[in-house]
């Protein structure tokens, strides 16, 4: 059976991406790929990725899904950023605010699309999958179509053509991939979006609200919010 990687971060952008791979391509296997790292909402994130590899393996077969953790925590010791549990608190404001750019953790996407690559080619996969979208790119720079470019080009010379980068929602924004999700039957409501680490979602962080107006301006109220 032939294989992609994708990095299923728990929240609605990979789990979208992840369903679309598996509607798509009923060939393959998709191995899910879920970092630990100290972000805020870390534990919240992977619980949500391990909902979702169960609903996946329910509705498309436990021999295709793979829920692969992989501890990256070392790697971002000394990192400086909002999201991460040594920085200051998560800002809050609508996710277009100039505020949000103190959420960027440096290279996260670059590290982790590096890892997706080795992964990849150890183990038989020929594609790896990011969710970065539209939504991302005035404040990420690592979700940008430049870097995502750039980036493929990168796995493309390092595994001599073996495996490739893919961003199926690169030109989408939040809206568009609720839209979808919803269509797809992607499980939405098991996704996990809040920046905070709360039990619950706070509804005011950036990312809150982007989700929040996302589901809104598809007519369906967000299931994070019973």
């Amino acid at each position: 059976m032939k294989k992609s990687v994708i990095a299923l971060s728990g929240g609605i952008d990979s789990c979208v991406a992840a369903t679309m791979e598996l509607e798509r391509q009923p060939e393959k296997e998709l191995y899910c790929i879920s970092f630990k790292y100290p972000a805020k909402h870390n534990t919240q994130e992977r619980l949500a990725a391990l909902n979702i590899v169960c609903s996946f393996s329910e509705n498309y077969g436990a021999d295709r899904v793979s829920l692969i953790p992989v501890d990256a925590s070392a790697m971002f010791t000394a990192f400086q950023s909002n999201l991460l549990q040594n920085g200051d608190k998560i800002p809050e404001g609508h996710y277009t605010d100039e505020n949000q750019r103190l959420t960027v953790v440096p290279g996260r996407n670059t590290l982790f699309a590096a890892y997706m690559m080795g992964f990849a080619q150890s183990n038989g996969a020929d594609k790896i999958i990011l969710g970065i979208h539209r939504g991302d790119h005035a404040i990420y720079p690592d979700c940008r179509p430049e870097w995502f470019h750039r980036m493929n080009s990168v796995v493309r010379a390092a595994t001599e053509g073996a495996v490739l980068l893919e961003a199926p929602l690169l030109n989408y924004d939040k809206r568009e991939i609720v839209r979808d999700g919803l269509f797809i039957g992607a499980p939405l409501h098991l996704t996990w979006t809040c920046y905070k680490g709360e039990l619950v979602p706070c509804g005011v962080c950036g990312s809150c609200v982007e989700r929040r107006e996302a589901f809104e301006l598809n007519g369906f109220k967000d299931p994070a919010w019973k």
